[in-house]
Formats: structure tokens, sequence, C-alpha cells
């Protein structure tokens, strides 16, 4: 198992720590850090600049929205992060939710399923340096109508075949995931209900003749230290709820799928509930967990376990500022 951070988007005036964040986990050994973005900071600005001050991690988007750039500006950007870094970006993308895509981007939130598979092909094009020319149901490269040629990306990129991971959560976006993607970016991942998830990932992969020993799962991991397992759970439960309201059905149906899987009935108001007394410990050889702020935040958190921190509803900080330093 491989461990990933995730400093999530900027929000308030604590940028320097996430940037913080990441050079310390470099230090400890951390594969990747991921950087998000919802309607604030960007990702690639993020990346690039705690690019600049390491030399060894990972840097990945976690994610890249696809309604807020065009194909082509998403390959140039990946080919100037992988150039820049030396070969460690990975391009995380989604189609985020109809919340963001048509309230902040102004893009019609419908049939993301061939819209992935549309841009996901343009990129992966335009980075061989190929001649982009495309004629697709929701891209047409170039405008047939105009004065604009097929153009090839100036840029000679680092790598051809930069990694590309999809955040999906539906059965066939899933299916998809497995069929086109290096990766998945999972979120509400349980171990003991993994099928649930890997099953149509395991279709696509099968679909495609691929082997699943080359596919990475990324699952985000919420970590809230403490003593009292229900105070724990406060914050986790806020979390969960956010994610529902801001990316819609998919990820309500996700949590309803899973429960389905342990025989529970599902709760209605985003509130999984009590939890077990003992949460799981697996996660799965071969993995990159990325932890996760679960304040809606997205800060990466975590402890040292020399030092376990009680987390009081609402304020988890001191406890993850503890992924990064080890308190004396």
């Amino acid at each position: 198992m491989r461990l990933g951070v995730n400093v999530g988007y900027v929000a308030g005036p604590d940028v320097a720590e996430r940037v913080e964040t990441a050079v310390y986990a470099e230090t400890l050994g951390y594969e990747v850090v991921w950087a998000a973005e919802a309607y604030g900071s960007d990702a690639p600005t993020m990346l690039s600049w705690i690019g600049s001050k390491t030399s060894t991690i990972g840097l990945g988007s976690a994610i890249m929205q696809i309604p807020a750039r065009t194909p082509a500006m998403t390959a140039m950007t990946a080919a100037t992060l992988d150039s820049l870094s030396g070969g460690r970006f990975r391009l995380g993308l989604g189609v985020s939710g109809p919340q963001v895509s048509e309230g902040w981007h102004g893009v019609r939130f419908d049939k993301p399923l061939g819209r992935t598979r549309e841009y996901v092909d343009i990129v992966r094009t335009a980075l061989r340096r190929e001649t982009v020319a495309y004629d697709g149901e929701h891209f047409t490269l170039p405008l047939p109508d105009g004065p604009g040629k097929a153009l090839k990306i100036m840029l000679h990129p680092y790598r051809p075949d930069i990694p590309v991971y999809l955040a999906s959560v539906g059965p066939k976006n899933l299916e998809l995931t497995g069929e086109i993607a290096d990766g998945w970016l999972a979120i509400f991942f349980a171990p003991e209900h993994a099928a649930v998830s890997t099953d149509p990932i395991r279709a696509g992969l099968e679909r495609a003749g691929r082997d699943a020993a080359s596919f990475d799962i990324v699952p985000t991991v919420p970590v809230i230290v403490g003593d009292d397992l229900q105070e724990c759970a406060a914050p986790l439960r806020a979390y969960t709820a956010l994610v529902r309201r801001r990316d819609g059905q998919p990820q309500a149906e996700l949590l309803q799928r899973t429960r389905q899987a342990d025989g529970v009935r599902g709760r209605g108001g985003g509130d999984p509930g009590p939890l077990p007394r003992q949460a799981p410990a697996r996660c799965g050889g071969g993995r990159t967990v990325r932890a996760r702020r679960p304040d809606g935040a997205d800060r990466s958190q975590g402890a040292d376990r020399r030092t376990p921190a009680r987390v009081r509803r609402g304020r988890s900080h001191d406890a993850e500022r503890r992924l990064v330093r080890r308190d004396p």
C-alpha cells in the first residue's frame, strides 16, 4: 500500500500550511500529493507551486473539472506540469456535479459518460503530439465552419503517456473508468464492500482487454483522531452530506448500494448513522490512499500514533496538523 495526501482546495488564508503539508509529506516518503478544485482555488496552480518546493513526490489533480476546461487546454496544462516537475504529474479528471458545472461554469451537466470518453480521447491524442482532428458528439475540432485548422501541441511533453485517473461513482461511469483510465479516484470507499465499485471497473478492464494489475485504485480516506468514536464521526457526517448536496444523485446512490451490500436499510438526510465500535483497518495492497479533511475544506489530516489528539466537534485542525508534524 502506498500513501498519498490531499491538500484540497484553498478557501481561506491557509495556503502556506497546505504547501508545508506537501513538503513534509515528501520527507516522510509519501507517494503523491493531490490537489482539488471546486469553485475557489484551482488544482494546477496549487500543484505547480508545490512542485517548485519538492523534488520527488508525485503531483496529482483530484480533480481537474472537465466542464472547466477544453480538452486541449487540459492537455496543455498536463504537459506543462509534467515537464516542469520532471515527470511527476498525474491527471485526475471528473465531470464534477450539476451545481458546479451549470451554476459556476455554465456548462450543461448532460451525457457525462460520452463527454468524458471524448474528452480523455482528445487529451491523450494531444499528449501524443498527434494532430488533433476530432468529430464527436460533444467535441468537434477544428470547427467545420471557420478558418481554424487542426493543430498539434507545440510543447514536446516530458511523457506522452501521462497517467489519467477518473473520479467516478455510478456503475456505468466506473465501467468507463476501467476501460479508458489508468486509475480510479474513489470516494466513500469501504474496503469490506469494495466489490460494489470494483466489479464494474473490472468489467471495463475486461472489455478493453486490459490487465487489472496495472490499474491504480486511489481511495479517499477521511481521518479524524480522538477517543470518542461518535464525536469524531460528527464532522464526517457533515462532509458526507456536503458531498451529496454538491455532487448530486450519484453519491447518494453509491451510499445506498453500499448499504444494500451490507444488508442495511438506507437512511435519509446524508447521515450514515452510528458507526461500528471498530473501523476496518485494511485498505488493500497496491493502492494509493489519500487522507482528506471531512468538513468540506478537503484538507489532509491524520495523526502521529505516538501523540493522539482529542478531536472536538467541528474542531479537527490540531489533529490534522499531526499528519505532517511529529510533536515533541
